[in-house]
């Protein structure tokens, strides 16, 4: 549970893509979420991302 909530928590902030992703893919292994559906990482990641690359997304 406390592992989900920093995943919740996780914000990219100034980190480059590749070192937040980094990041974001470890806490989620540590979180045991190899059985989450596929569409709950996805949100997760893209609610973590800063805003200027989160707009770039949409």
């Amino acid at each position: 549970q406390e592992t989900e909530n920093k995943l919740f928590q996780l914000k990219q902030g100034t980190d480059s893509l590749p070192i937040f992703t980094t990041k974001f893919e470890y806490i989620l292994y540590k979180a045991n979420s190899q059985n989450w559906p596929d569409i709950n990482k996805i949100s997760s990641f893209r609610n973590s991302l800063n805003s200027t690359l989160y707009s770039r997304l949409v």
